[in-house]
């Protein structure tokens, strides 16, 4: 019994033990792994075991939601590209801008992105008028990037003009939301033909460069095709070249076809939603001949 009362008065005089604290380093990094950035690079005032751990990130989530303000938000995402130990790799990084976002930090993100062979990147962000800054996509040539999503919320999808062809040889998942393909000598556009581990790709409210006619999707591997529409603006044709399609959905107004002549006999989930005063004759008929 002494010896019990002993103990307990030891554990009282040294108060609280911080059994988070005492967890090894590769632990801690994980638990840490799903908080927002900001959250994470505040417990370095916690003490000297917390004051460089932030710096050993794998995965960076900036999210404006969690700043008073633009500039402050942008100041700490460039403090952190800057300050993180460089020797450990970066797998994941998403950035998330509520309203409208400047071209400059998110050219310096992806070229970070691109030079340390980050394999996930989530953009979310509004780009509502031609930036001061020409947009410098680095990530459509990026050779570590599994998976890519840039949601750009905008009325103009001329303000993020693809290049011709993504050299992207390791993506498997690609979204892309408000932007423009192009082509430089021919009218059709041909921008998935390279990326050839490409399995699910989502285009959304997108649109083609003057003087291209249609979006040829010619890919060996991709088996789920989702895409989107918005009046005015994203109707043109799309042709699929694309012999092992097995997932097609297709979102959004649909009064005239989207596709021409395509192979889709090893379709096994198809998905229309269409909206609309009506919906033509052809429509119908194409609807009837993909069944």
């Amino acid at each position: 019994m002494a010896k019990k009362r002993q103990r307990r008065n030891r554990r009282d005089r040294e108060g609280p033990r911080d059994r988070l604290s005492e967890l090894p380093d590769c632990v801690m990094l994980h638990i840490i792994q799903f908080m927002d950035t900001k959250s994470v690079v505040q417990t370095c005032i916690l003490s000297k075991r917390w004051k460089h751990l932030w710096k050993y990130l794998t995965t960076l989530a900036f999210n404006s939601l969690f700043f008073n303000n633009v500039n402050n938000f942008t100041k700490f995402v460039s403090r952190v590209l800057s300050g993180r130990d460089d020797s450990i790799s970066v797998h994941n990084v998403e950035f998330i801008r509520c309203g409208d976002a400047q071209s400059q930090p998110l050219n310096r993100l992806m070229k970070y992105v691109v030079l340390h062979n980050v394999q996930q990147l989530t953009i979310s962000t509004t780009l509502n008028s031609k930036p001061s800054t020409v947009f410098r996509p680095y990530i459509f040539s990026c050779q570590s990037l599994t998976f890519l999503k840039v949601s750009i919320n905008s009325c103009d999808p001329s303000i993020i003009v693809l290049p011709e062809s993504l050299n992207m040889s390791t993506i498997r998942s690609l979204h892309l939301e408000c932007c423009t393909f192009t082509a430089s000598d021919r009218d059709y556009a041909e921008p998935f033909s390279t990326c050839h581990k490409l399995d699910s790709l989502t285009v959304e409210f997108c649109a083609l460069q003057n003087g291209v006619k249609f979006l040829t999707v010619s890919n060996k591997n991709l088996s789920k095709l989702t895409v989107r529409g918005r009046i005015k603006i994203s109707f043109f044709q799309i042709e699929l070249s694309t012999p092992n399609l097995r997932s097609l959905t297709v979102l959004g107004q649909n009064s005239h076809p989207s596709f021409t002549s395509c192979n889709l006999s090893l379709v096994e989930e198809l998905t229309i939603e269409t909206f609309g005063s009506k919906c033509s004759e052809r429509t119908e008929l194409l609807i009837i001949s993909w069944l």
